[in-house]
């Protein structure tokens, strides 16, 4: 693992996974987020600098749909108060003039995920879940070419794994860290990484 800080200096465009801690202190909520950027607050002394949450949530009955969400850095109900860890995976903000309309193309994308497990991801046998919904929002963004993650290759050239998997099981370690620090009585409220 790279090495955990406070604080990245995060670049329009940043996408990175959120991990959200759970009322059972176990576990996390899962969701991809963006930084759009924002006007530091000199008097405040804080960025007040725009994110969006995107993610598939389960509402009462059990029954998963997608959200947006616009958040803050700080403050209540800002990024740092909310997330737990986050884990920079990217940047989508090659065209930083049209950032917004970007995510709006992304967020038109996520609604199409389907609220079901896929195949590749044990179908059926799978129950769904907002981790389900991850991989298959990083799929999309690999596939349309928004996302570039470097690929580890066998000895033929050929991808290993999913990369999907492989990030999820990249912030998932980070998550576990972040438990086991917590449980030793560390106190920082979030970590910040890059995969």
């Amino acid at each position: 693992m790279k090495g955990i800080s406070k604080r990245l200096a995060e670049v329009p465009g940043d996408i990175f996974v959120a991990l959200f801690l759970r009322a059972d202190l176990a576990s996390f909520h899962w969701a991809l987020v963006i930084y759009l950027g924002g006007q530091a607050d000199s008097a405040a002394k804080r960025d007040d600098g725009l994110w969006v949450k995107m993610h598939a949530k389960n509402t009462y009955g059990g029954i998963w749909e997608y959200e947006k969400v616009e958040m803050t850095t700080e403050g209540e109900g800002g990024i740092f108060n909310e997330a737990s860890v986050l884990v920079k995976i990217g940047n989508i903000g090659r065209d930083l003039d049209n950032l917004y309309e970007v995510v709006s193309r992304i967020d038109a994308q996520f609604k199409e995920i389907p609220h079901r497990t896929d195949r590749i991801d044990g179908g059926r046998k799978t129950r769904y879940d907002c981790i389900i919904w991850l991989r298959m929002a990083v799929r999309k963004l690999l596939g349309t070419g928004m996302l570039d993650i470097k690929s580890d290759t066998d000895e033929s050239g050929d991808m290993k794994y999913d990369e999907a998997v492989r990030l999820e099981s990249v912030c998932r370690a980070y998550g576990e860290e972040f438990l086991k620090m917590r449980g030793a009585g560390w106190e920082e409220r979030v970590w910040i990484v890059e995969s």
